[in-house]
């Protein structure tokens, strides 16, 4: 994930709080361990008073500015899973402290400025710009907050507004802002916000004059259209535009996902090199777009069974696992809905705790690379087997164990070099790496000994289990390559849970058959290489 997280700005505040006792001593407590650095204890100590006094709204208002902060933490430290967790969660104790209490301006105010700070990938933005219109409208009916602070909402509610490409809204704000004050930071931002939203008002506008107008019936068609000759990335634009005229048009959200679901189906391409987000992006508007049609029609099963796998299979950064799941359950017991799709929850709910549960695991060794605990995981993966091709003739043959798996597929690149150390041939590399190239490398020694040529070989993402894949001895231009010695190199990395491996066996070519096995780690417990001499 993006280090975009570290530029969240929290504005968090020790607020005076009810007049219980208890209360006041477990925030005392907690406030205290904040201030010594010591932030996981203090979230604990927040948990504690969560949990005994559950419906003081400030008791969740507190543990959600906490959580915000150990997510700050934890992004410096590089973990990156537990900080997306951790802000997750904070976005949640703000909305239960808000529910607890619909006036409490100081709940929405934070829950709004963390979720326009955030990466997109949150899918924040929306609720969080609706929480500091909540807040702007208590605060017009307030007279005790110091006008600093009125001018810092209205530069975080038109920084909302700019990111929705509201502009016009954006502006006002702006001018909100420097209606109070001519200098300091929320000024400077304002100036500077004014400027962004004038340029990007008109390159909007301009885009949209070079539009045809369009109602939502010929829309519609040609949506259908595209989709019909299998043009899933234009039907998506001109169905984005549909829901854009009626958001809540049952079909035109219909449509969209069925075309969002086969552009995510087709994998990566050269548009990710591009825009590194794009396959993001796109996971969140599916569960989004899914997640609109499910609440515009609560009692179709098949919406809801198709929301519910969604939530369970997208990447865990969507945040929909629990959802899903919960829909899953209620459908897998409903004996109202067809018993095939009944069947297909409750298999799917299967899937869902499984994949649950492997993101447990996957924490526990990323946290316990040493304990004895870890070494029962990787037990637990045992063989799986895949085979890229057959192969017949004088070839290398190389098969290898992926001995571990994460939230998401690895990123695995497979090479030759010559006994120099120069790049002979790709053998394969996964699709996010091939496509990425030097925009966001994970793939190091790949990066620097392979130059990410990857000789058309780059295809989806390998899992756990034991792969092989086989050489002709042929150089990047088709020929054989000279008889010598010849290095196999294999290097994996796992994300979100930081692991890494790489690996490299050394083979003779062109005299007698011969074999070589290398053996790493419980991430890639082995890997063979075979040098077969027949013709």
């Amino acid at each position: 994930m993006k280090r975009g997280i570290l530029a969240v700005l929290f504005c968090i505040q020790t607020l005076s709080v009810f007049g219980q006792t208890g209360f006041d001593a477990m925030l005392k407590q907690a406030d205290a361990l904040k201030s010594e650095g010591k932030i996981e204890p203090a979230v604990q100590a927040m948990r504690q008073a969560v949990k005994e006094f559950p419906e003081n709204p400030r008791a969740h208002y507190q543990l959600g500015s906490f959580l915000g902060e150990l997510g700050r933490v934890q992004s410096e430290k590089g973990d990156f899973v537990a900080a997306m967790n951790s802000i997750n969660e904070s976005f949640s104790e703000l909305d239960k402290a808000c529910s607890l209490d619909p006036d409490f301006y100081d709940a929405h105010f934070l829950y709004g400025v963390i979720g326009v700070n955030v990466p997109s990938i949150f899918g924040k933005l929306a609720p969080a710009v609706t929480h500091l219109e909540k807040a702007r409208d208590i605060q017009e009916k307030r007279t005790d907050l110091p006008a600093e602070q009125k001018a810092t909402l209205f530069r975080y509610l038109g920084q909302g507004y700019h990111l929705q490409g509201r502009f016009d809204d954006a502006e006002s704000s702006w001018k909100q802002v420097l209606a109070i004050s001519q200098t300091g930071g929320d000024a400077d931002a304002a100036r500077k916000g004014m400027e962004e939203t004038v340029k990007d008002r008109k390159e909007a506008a301009a885009k949209q004059a070079a539009q045809p107008a369009a109602d939502m019936k010929n829309l519609l068609e040609l949506g259908k259209s595209h989709m019909d000759a299998k043009r899933w990335g234009d039907a998506i634009d001109v169905l984005r535009k549909a829901t854009a005229l009626d958001s809540n048009h049952i079909e035109a959200n219909r449509l969209l996902i069925r075309a969002l679901s086969r552009e995510v189906m087709a994998g990566y391409d050269e548009r990710i090199y591009q825009d590194q987000n794009w396959r993001t992006n796109l996971a969140f508007e599916i569960v989004n777009v899914l997640g609109r049609a499910h609440r515009l029609a609560p009692e179709n099963p098949e919406i809801g069974l198709t929301y519910g796998i969604m939530c369970i299979q997208m990447p865990f950064f969507t945040g929909r696992m629990d959802e899903g799941l919960a829909i899953l359950e209620a459908l897998s017991k409903d004996p109202s809905i067809p018993d095939s799709t009944r069947r297909d929850a409750t298999c799917q709910l299967g899937f869902g705790y499984r994949k649950k549960g492997r993101g447990i695991w996957a924490d526990f060794v990323r946290r316990n690379p040493e304990a004895s605990q870890s070494d029962m995981v990787f037990e637990e993966y045992g063989l799986r087997e895949f085979t890229d091709r057959s192969a017949e003739g004088e070839r290398i043959q190389v098969d290898f164990h992926l001995g571990f798996q994460d939230e998401l597929e690895p990123q695995t690149a497979l090479w030759v070099e010559d006994a120099q150390g120069k790049f002979v041939k790709t053998l394969y590399v996964s699709g996010f790496s091939g496509f990425a190239k030097e925009k966001q490398v994970v793939l190091p020694e790949f990066a620097e000994r392979a130059k990410f040529e990857t000789d058309g070989t780059t295809s989806a993402s390998i899992d756990w289990g034991t792969h092989t894949y086989f050489w002709a001895l042929d150089g990047r231009d088709g020929k054989r390559v000279k008889a010598g010695n010849y290095r196999i190199v294999l290097e994996i990395s796992w994300w979100p849970a930081m692991q890494y491996a790489l690996a490299e066996a050394d083979i003779q070519v062109g005299s007698k058959s011969a074999e070589v096995r290398v053996e790493k780690s419980p991430l890639m417990p082995r890997m063979r290489v075979k040098y077969i001499r027949e013709k």
